[in-house]
């Protein structure tokens, strides 16, 4: 065989091994995530029911975030920064008055993180939600 042949033979190794991996590279990128664009996971679905409700995560944000079910439609949930705009203090959900309750200074918040009852004066922060099959992802 003349060298010129063994050349255009390696060549055309050389061409077929490229494309084979610029179609791996190709396919092994376009796989689409499971996450909304933007949403982080947060919770399944079952973790807020075996949960009474309200799942607090200190770890998912700057500040912590509670999850809670939204009172008026149970299929929806609400994300709402846990810290109390008063002085800070941690709130908990109390789910028998559908509120967040400051356990520091006993503001209220309801479900929405609007002020019900003072000291605090300003509302809790809220991230939008998204639920996707049994998980329910949190936008910071």
């Amino acid at each position: 065989m003349s060298p010129f042949m063994q050349r255009k033979r390696f060549l055309s190794w050389l061409a077929w091994g490229s494309f084979g991996q610029l179609i791996a590279l190709v396919t092994g990128c376009s796989k689409k995530s499971s996450e909304p664009q933007g949403f982080a996971k947060f919770a399944s679905i079952l973790e807020v029911e075996e949960a009474k409700g309200a799942i607090l995560r200190d770890y998912f944000a700057k500040d912590p975030i509670l999850l809670v079910q939204d009172p008026n439609d149970k299929t929806q949930y609400r994300a709402i920064n846990a810290t109390c705009t008063h002085q800070k203090c941690i709130i908990n959900w109390n789910g028998d008055r559908q509120a967040f309750v400051c356990p520091c200074h006993g503001s209220t918040f309801g479900a929405d993180g609007k002020v019900l009852q003072g000291p605090a004066k300003e509302a809790l922060q809220t991230f939008p939600t998204q639920v996707k099959e049994k998980d329910i992802y949190v936008k910071v």
